[in-house]
């Protein structure tokens, strides 16, 4: 198991949270291993931060083996909304996992999610405060920050909602 985060913090949490896995700083638009190298993945989250989504699917296609399953579990808009073009419709995004070599085998509303384990959520906490701490005054992490309130303010006004996805890699 492999984590990826293009920020350096985000290794760091990985490795805080879980000290037996290996975490590297890369970019989904241009991943850091070899084709054909994984025989499964997930995505939790972050497509919506990725502008370049059709290259960042193609390349989650090269990585992996053909037949091998990439899980994703993000974010979706209601509908076409120009002023928030970061989520995409499922639709949309349905049509981009396709044209990577993406097949969909499933997808819809997220299912229902047990509790996390104890200790999970103070940790997550723990590794926020620490990233705030040390980079409260970087001009990065303040942008972040906003994204943030905002992404909850879109959340809470149902105008995006939770969906999950379960592509695999068809051969081309």
């Amino acid at each position: 198991v492999i984590g990826l985060d293009v920020m350096e913090a985000g290794p760091r949490g990985i490795k805080r949270l879980f000290p037996s896995l290996d975490a590297v700083i890369g970019s989904m638009q241009s991943l850091p291993f070899r084709s054909a190298s994984f025989d499964g993945a997930w995505c939790l989250g972050v497509i919506e931060m990725v502008k370049e989504k059709a290259r960042a699917f193609d390349e989650a296609a090269r990585v992996l083996k053909p037949g091998a399953r990439l899980a994703v579990y993000d974010f979706v808009a209601i509908d076409d909304q120009e002023h928030f073009p970061e989520f995409e419709t499922e639709v949309t995004l349905i049509d981009l996992f396709e044209h990577s070599a993406l097949h969909v085998v499933k997808h819809g509303d997220l299912p229902e999610l047990a509790e996390a384990p104890d200790g999970w959520t103070n940790a997550v906490v723990d590794v926020r405060n620490e990233v705030a701490r040390r980079h409260s005054s970087d001009a990065r992490f303040l942008d972040a920050d906003r994204n943030l309130s905002e992404f909850i303010n879109l959340r809470s006004s149902g105008r995006i909602r939770e969906c999950h996805f379960v592509l695999e890699r068809s051969e081309r």
